[in-house]
């Protein structure tokens, strides 16, 4: 999920100028061979987004509603661990 809403939901405006310097330079630039995930850039404030944004996702899914739960009690105790 990270990775994929990066872009889209988690960077402010201000952001964005720094996620395509940074995706020409590790996805498409003269670095390529050094591929690197987002998530292996962005920190944990850009985590703590997504977790806020999760609720969300999550209720437009098609997940059952014990995945949900699942999900649920794994973010609480992310979040407590945080």
């Amino acid at each position: 999920y990270f990775d994929s809403f990066l872009p889209t939901l988690l960077l402010y405006p201000a952001e964005r100028p720094q996620y395509r310097s940074i995706r020409g330079k590790y996805v498409v630039g003269v670095d390529i061979a050094k591929e690197r995930a987002m998530s292996q850039i962005y920190g944990p404030e850009h985590l703590l987004r997504l977790i806020a944004y999760l609720p969300h996702l999550v209720a437009y899914s098609e997940l059952d509603a014990g995945s949900t739960e699942i999900i649920q009690e794994y973010l609480n105790e992310l979040l407590w661990f945080v």
